[in-house]
């Protein structure tokens, strides 16, 4: 990265039909990020061989201002009183995680715990029975994973979990409870509910997207303390360090690449971007960028 950041401000690549910009330095990323007159979210991402339908899931692939209205909706969900009622629950599902590798005497720190802690929390959220986790990790890998090269796949899946979930919100609104699902289909947006489509596709961003970044950032960050024990013994006997830390790891080991639409013929750093092309938001690299960061490509827990 270092070298292609030194040889171009904006990378670009051919590999898929339609050509992909890539931003490489922080500055441009955060300015891309924002700036939602020339630059929409509404992209179906992509893959080999060019784009593939897979749909829009919202609020992540909204503009303004039904972004901020979705976004509106959901917050009120996810206050500070709601989310540390889930404290003890999580916090037990992870103990029992750990006490069960250890009473193995071994362990996979990916399948065996990081796998299963995010699975755990969406289904609170959501209100869905965790022991369909094998299924979540199914419809992930089939969406991200395979489905990344295979279109049949990520069709196949996405269907399965659309339908899982047009169930659930059925099941919801005869026995609401306090659970996401009923808040999404109670609600109302400017005095009119929320469509069943909009509901649905929110509902799969939580279930896939929640799992799968969060999955990769617990694995990553147990990965790191395993590679560098000084940082592990260290969070141990000060563990004052631990919001720095994970703010830190998150930062080192970013988890998310999104796409952006090019609206209008505008100019980042030089380079031209016109009306149509596609731009990868490269969150990883920005948060490596040694302009931006310290000892960027290390992981300083203080």
């Amino acid at each position: 990265v270092e070298d292609l950041r030194a040889r171009c401000p904006i990378a670009h690549t051919e590999r898929f039909n339609e050509g992909v910009w890539m931003p490489l330095h922080y500055e441009d990323v955060v300015g891309i990020a924002h700036d939602v007159e020339s630059f929409s979210s509404v992209h179906h991402g992509l893959r080999r061989g060019g784009t593939t339908e897979r749909g829009l899931f919202p609020p992540i692939n909204t503009d303004p201002p039904e972004h901020h209205d979705l976004r509106r909706v959901l917050l009120p969900f996810f206050g500070p009183k709601r989310i540390e009622a889930w404290r003890d629950h999580l916090t037990a599902d992870c103990r029992t995680r750990v006490q069960a590798i250890v009473e193995r005497g071994r362990g996979d720190a990916a399948t065996d715990y990081s796998q299963h802690i995010p699975v755990g929390a969406i289904a609170a959220i959501l209100g869905i029975d965790p022991e369909h986790g094998d299924r979540f990790r199914m419809w992930i890998e089939g969406i991200l994973g395979v489905g990344a090269n295979d279109a049949d796949t990520l069709r196949s899946a996405m269907s399965e979990v659309r339908g899982y979930m047009a169930g659930v919100m059925r099941e919801r609104r005869q026995n609401p409870g306090e659970d996401l699902v009923s808040h999404l289909v109670s609600i109302e947006l400017d005095g009119r509910p929320l469509d069943d489509d909009t509901i649905e596709r929110m509902l799969v961003l939580q279930l896939v997207a929640g799992i799968d970044t969060t999955w990769s950032s617990i694995g990553a960050a147990l990965w790191h303390l395993a590679q560098h024990p000084d940082d592990r013994r260290r969070l141990v006997a000060e563990p004052s360090l631990i919001p720095t830390a994970v703010e830190e790891l998150l930062r080192a080991y970013a988890p998310v690449n999104v796409m952006r639409r090019v609206l209008n013929d505008t100019e980042v750093r030089g380079v031209e971007f016109r009306q149509g092309d596609h731009v990868l938001m490269t969150y990883p690299i920005a948060c490596r960028d040694p302009e931006v960061f310290e000892r960027a490509d290390e992981v300083v827990i203080d």
